[in-house]
């Protein structure tokens, strides 16, 4: 037995016979020459135990229980960690070309660290921060074209791929903020100055771009410097670019503002970013800067605009007078929203009026809102010194942060012998009050183009009077006569004394007027398709 041992040994060596090749080409180390079994003749493929067959597509079996079978991947384990069962989920809506069958299971592997819904790795941070959802769910899931590795798919990859991805979105929707992605559609970025943070003074800004918002598709952040140079939004809207950059009596704080906005502006422009203004004014109320700042700050943004919005049809005529560099830049024309969802305007009238003590009996005009030199309160005052009728009091309620106006608002209304003032900082259910308790609001502007405090008395119910300037005569024809009271001149005694029998006169809806051409979503809407009008511009250099 020993010889025919070691002939067949050397058979084996010399590669003769049907036996297997030499040990030390298989995964076993080869024998020492005198140990036992050395030379040992290998046993033929016919002589060993059969091995259960398996037919392709079925669950393999558990090793210990063979009538268990294996949970595919474990997706069935993640109920023992403390998820439930996910269970078949729906088809999700795929732009991916592997869901239209373009490509062969080949291409439909899914890389690590790349899945869809997860976070990139290079991007997720440290490499040992806790995954998401979606990247826990990504672990467990089969990779595509492995055999057999989920029942019922056949061994097939791309049956794999497209369950993967479908369970990956779903993961990702569940959890939206534990790192999982959104959904598929990616939002626009636009940045608006201001968009959120002057909203305690004015909530015309945060209704727009919350109105914007709505529909999911577009992000509205506040302006910011790094923000517009690293992250590239496809619009920066300004409304009042003077108040942005010509604010405050240091110059060389106005100078790194036009330095910095406009800089990080450029680099922002190789990457599609626009710049919309909204010219709420054609020419700004109070003078600011210096003149030289005032023409830096005039020339950089007459380059840098890529579109115009206007609040009224007259505003396009009278920005093209007032800015003959815009005369090429498209203008768009976009309401001013009303604010009958912004304030509370059901108190009714006698409430209103027993709170500011006004008398039952008598005729209350009003003047509310933000006191400055360009609403001209002191004529109102002396118009209403003039007026020859003991029925009128005169209420004027806002802060003005001029001392010497306010002194002058004060000496006037002492000479009256009926008046109520509140010279200070109205919250929102103050003005309210003041706009509920009136009988009519009186705006006798210097200069204007157009009004929200306008808009704000009619949202409450209160008809207006306002000088036939501007695009205020556009207003009362949008509203009604009933509504809207125009002048032209001065405010006057005999003005003033008109404007009272129009109020007592005319018949009006204790509703209010319609208002439903400034409804915010008709007004987010034109917004938006003027920003998709400045995105659609080609890009251009600017000097």
């Amino acid at each position: 037995m020993g010889g025919t041992d070691a002939g067949a040994a050397r058979a084996v060596r010399r590669h003769r016979g049907p036996h297997r090749p030499l040990r030390r080409h298989s995964r076993h180390p080869p024998r020492p020459r005198g140990s036992q079994g050395a030379g040992r003749r290998t046993p033929r493929a016919a002589d060993r135990a059969p091995r259960r067959a398996r037919r392709r597509g079925l669950p393999r079996r558990h090793p210990r229980d063979p009538e268990r079978p294996r949970s595919p991947s474990g997706l069935a384990g993640s109920a023992r960690r403390g998820h439930p069962p996910l269970g078949p989920v729906p088809r999700v809506a795929s732009a991916h070309r592997a869901d239209r069958g373009d490509e062969s299971s080949q291409d439909l592997r899914i890389p690590r660290g790349r899945q869809a819904g997860s976070l990139d790795r290079s991007a997720a941070g440290a490499r040992h921060r806790p995954q998401s959802a979606a990247g826990r769910l990504g672990r467990r899931l089969p990779r595509a074209g492995r055999r057999g590795s989920h029942p019922g798919d056949g061994g097939g990859g791309r049956a794999v791929a497209v369950r993967r991805r479908q369970l990956l979105e779903e993961a990702a929707l569940r959890h939206p903020r534990r790192g999982a992605a959104q959904p598929m559609t990616r939002r626009v970025l636009i940045y608006g100055e201001p968009a959120f943070r002057t909203e305690h003074a004015n909530p015309y800004n945060a209704a727009l771009y919350r109105a914007m918002m709505a529909n999911g598709d577009v992000v509205v952040r506040d302006l910011n410097y790094l923000g517009l140079a690293f992250l590239a939004p496809k619009v920066v809207h300004l409304h009042w670019p003077e108040l942005t950059f010509l604010s405050g009596h240091r110059r060389w704080r106005v100078f790194a503002r036009l330095v910095l906005f406009y800089s990080f502006l450029a680099m922002a422009r190789p990457r599609g970013t626009k710049l919309v203004w909204t010219v709420h004014n054609v020419t700004a109320h109070e003078t600011r800067s210096t003149p030289y700042l005032r023409r830096l700050y005039r020339r950089l943004l007459m380059r840098n605009v890529d579109a115009v919005i206007v609040l009224t049809e007259s505003g396009i005529a009278a920005v093209r007078r007032e800015y003959p560099e815009l005369r090429r830049r498209p203008i768009s024309v976009v309401p001013h929203g009303h604010y009958k969802d912004l304030y509370d305007l059901t108190k009714p009238r006698d409430l209103a009026r027993a709170e500011l003590a006004v008398p039952a009996d008598s005729l209350f005009v009003v003047s509310a809102g933000q006191i400055r030199a360009y609403k001209n309160v002191p004529m109102l005052i002396e118009a209403v010194g003039d007026l020859a009728d003991d029925r009128v009091v005169l209420g004027v309620a806002g802060k003005s942060s001029d001392p010497q106006l306010r002194a002058e608002i004060e000496e006037g209304a002492a000479e009256l012998p009926r008046a109520i003032l509140e010279l200070d900082y109205l919250e929102d259910a103050r003005m309210a009050t003041w706009l509920r308790a009136a009988d009519l609001v009186v705006l006798p502007y210097r200069n204007i183009q157009n009004s929200g405090s306008a808009i704000l008395a009619l949202s409450a119910g209160r008809p207006v009077v306002v000088p036939a300037i501007g695009a205020m005569e556009e207003l009362r024809e949008m509203v009604g006569d009933e509504w809207v009271f125009t002048y032209r001149g001065d405010l006057t005694g005999d003005v003033l004394g008109e404007a009272v029998a129009w109020t007592t006169s005319v018949q009006r809806d204790p509703d209010g007027p319609d208002l439903t051409q400034l409804e915010w979503r008709k007004v987010a809407e034109s917004t938006l398709t003027a920003f998709r009008r400045a995105v659609a511009l080609p890009s251009r250099r600017t000097p």
